[in-house]
């Protein structure tokens, strides 16, 4: 659905703290999750236009959730906010389709500068005849812990081979602007 330029933004907020207020912009909900399945549940009831993805889910790991949200709910924009995010995590992150990464909580001016450019996005391309959506690309499922370190695994569990495949997606998915 193509939302008007001045029309409420809606957001939701998973394990994070409130964003700090600042400006003056159009009305601005913010919606707060304490859980990764009452965030799933909260997304199925309301159209949100940006989600902030908080790295501690109490009672999920976060690749499960990225993973349940990125089938349920393909186009849905979303960030990742935390503290110190790893060059991995950032990877597995844009790999699931992460807008932004941020160390702290934006404000809801950075927050309104990000949906407001969506918007703008989709218009042009439903004004230039594209469709609003773009097709659906299965990302790589997220890497898991193997169970046995063979010579060619890190001490994170995740082969190298299976690093390579994630950067190489990740450069794909950049370079082709998705």
């Amino acid at each position: 659905m193509l939302k008007c330029q001045n029309e409420e933004m809606s957001i939701l907020g998973i394990c994070v703290n409130e964003p700090l207020y600042s400006g003056a912009f159009p009305a601005m909900t913010v919606t707060h999750a304490s859980t990764g399945r009452q965030a799933l549940s909260t997304l199925h009831m309301l159209n949100v236009d940006f989600i902030l993805v908080g790295m501690e889910l109490p009672d999920m790991m976060m690749s499960d959730f990225l993973q349940t949200m990125r089938m349920h709910f393909p186009q849905a924009k979303w960030a990742l906010v935390g503290e110190r995010i790893t060059e991995e995590e950032e990877i597995i992150a844009r790999t699931m389709g992460a807008t932004t990464l941020f160390d702290a909580v934006p404000s809801t001016y950075e927050i309104h500068e990000i949906v407001a450019h969506q918007r703008r996005h989709a218009a042009r391309r439903v004004l230039a005849g594209r469709s609003e959506m773009k097709p659906v690309v299965r990302s790589l499922p997220v890497p898991v812990a193997k169970p046995f370190l063979g010579p060619d695994a890190s001490f994170t569990g995740i082969h190298e081979t299976d690093r390579a495949m994630i950067a190489e997606s990740f450069q794909q998915r950049m370079s082709a602007g998705l």
